[in-house]
């Protein structure tokens, strides 16, 4: 689900940005947006889109002692990365975390 929010959250970056073409922001001088745009982090995309601190995210431990944030959420799903032990309750709630912010981007689709 943290890809199809992230899918959903750039869609309406490009929205207010009144772009229809993401390789505009790319190629441009704009270097905030063009940062925006690549990156994987909720936070700073929500942030834009004036919802910071709408949404709460957990830090999640792997099994590696390595931390995901909300910058490194993907990573977890794309490389099947496990938590350790005892986390699986963070990751209940991450996962609420990304179905409110998917419901709330259906809401303004």
């Amino acid at each position: 689900m943290a890809y199809s929010v992230e899918c959903g959250l750039k869609y309406l970056l490009l929205d207010r940005w009144h772009e229809e073409n993401p390789k505009r922001i790319l190629e441009s001088e704009d270097n905030k947006k063009k940062e925006i745009l690549k990156s994987h982090n909720l936070e700073k995309m929500l942030k834009e889109l004036g919802q910071q601190g709408n949404f709460k995210f957990v830090q999640l431990k792997t099994v590696h002692r390595d931390s995901a944030s909300s910058e490194t959420y993907h990573q977890l799903y794309r490389y099947g990365i496990r938590l350790q032990e005892g986390e699986q309750g963070k990751e209940k709630k991450l996962e609420e975390t990304l179905n409110s912010i998917a419901c709330w981007i259906a809401e303004g689709m």
